[in-house]
């Protein structure tokens, strides 16, 4: 009896450890193609514009993530910490519209969350940060500074 309730706890944790990141290449698998880094950065002004649409305090910084800390930001903190992983969604679903796909939204949801995480991986802040600023003037976004 013992040894079943081992053995099923393993499978559970086992479960666990290898779903998140299942998902996340599943996401992947779903993007037809990935986006290219901006051209050209940005200046400090508009830099500073991004992440103060994204309510970021202190020095802006990407972090890479990783399934289970998207997962901990969404499910724990609610998304009220990491404030970081934002500037980076806008990124993803503008990518995701551009495509057009006609995805259901959960699976729409599962590839903006999958590339979200490839993006703080692949990207430096700056390439984040600038395909973001872009995003948000095309969104409408006005931007006041130089």
């Amino acid at each position: 009896m013992m040894r079943r309730i081992g053995f099923l706890l393993i499978g559970i944790l086992g479960l666990a450890l290898i779903l998140p990141w299942g998902a996340y290449w599943v996401g992947l698998y779903r993007i037809s193609q990935y986006p290219l880094p901006p051209p050209q950065a940005i200046s400090a002004p508009q830099r500073e514009w991004v992440w103060s649409l994204a309510k970021v305090s202190g020095e802006p910084v990407i972090v890479p993530l990783s399934p289970y800390t998207y997962l901990y930001d969404l499910f724990i903190l609610k998304g009220k910490t990491d404030r970081n992983m934002r500037v980076a969604w806008w990124v993803a679903s503008d990518h995701l519209i551009k495509q057009n796909t006609s995805q259901q939204m959960l699976w729409w949801q599962l590839s903006g969350a999958s590339l979200t995480i490839w993006l703080t991986r692949n990207w430096t802040d700056q390439q984040i940060t600038a395909a973001a600023f872009v995003a948000l003037q095309q969104r409408g976004e006005v931007y006041g500074g130089n």
